[in-house]
């Protein structure tokens, strides 16, 4: 299966909801399971690193897919807050995974 395919299929809404911030959201949860049925054989796989960056934290997030017939991976960067208003620790990591 081609990454091409997958990405004409795919939709994924925005189901979740930010009360704190007022807007909605799709997290990666949500991507991961919509995309599953579209994959076969093929294999997405997610990393995340923490990075300085001009002595500023980012996460440094890759997705890899993989194919009998192709691998892709592209890499995003979205910097990690210090704090966040109605966020612990966790999601302040998480969410620029997310972003990333």
């Amino acid at each position: 299966m081609k990454l091409s395919h997958v990405q004409q299929a795919l939709a994924v809404a925005k189901g979740q909801r930010n009360t704190h911030g007022n807007f909605n959201f799709r997290s990666t949860e949500d991507i991961l399971a919509a995309v599953k049925p579209f994959l076969g054989e093929a294999t997405i796989t997610l990393t995340d690193d923490v990075v300085e960056v001009g002595g500023k934290i980012f996460v440094k997030a890759t997705t890899t897919f993989k194919s009998a017939d192709e691998e892709i991976s592209t890499t995003g960067f979205a910097k990690h807050a210090d704090m966040q208003k109605g966020m612990h620790d966790a999601m302040l990591t998480g969410s620029p995974s997310s972003y990333a």
